[in-house]
């Protein structure tokens, strides 16, 4: 697990959902090389998930995201982030 990496929230699959008022999935991701190890919070279970970048406008942000199941995801950023609107430990 990176422990730098910290859990930001999760949603259905195409759900209503934004990071630092970006709505994730009317924007377009930029896949980047990297992967994190992150752990589910809720069950526990390790997961590696891709980091990506997005940008929309003067708002850049940075994230790891994947599916915890079918359909649902699951969302971490970097704990050096974890300052943005609407992050909660």
């Amino acid at each position: 697990m990176n422990e730098e990496w910290v859990f930001y929230g999760s949603c259905v699959d195409g759900g209503p959902y934004a990071i630092n008022g970006v709505e994730l999935w009317t924007s377009a991701w930029i896949d980047t090389p990297e992967k994190v190890h992150v752990k589910d919070p809720l069950y526990h279970q390790d997961f590696c998930f891709r980091v990506y970048e997005l940008t929309s406008g003067p708002t850049q942000i940075r994230f790891a995201a994947g599916e915890f199941s079918n359909c649902v995801w699951g969302f971490f950023v970097q704990r050096s982030h974890a300052g943005i609107p609407g992050f909660q430990s």
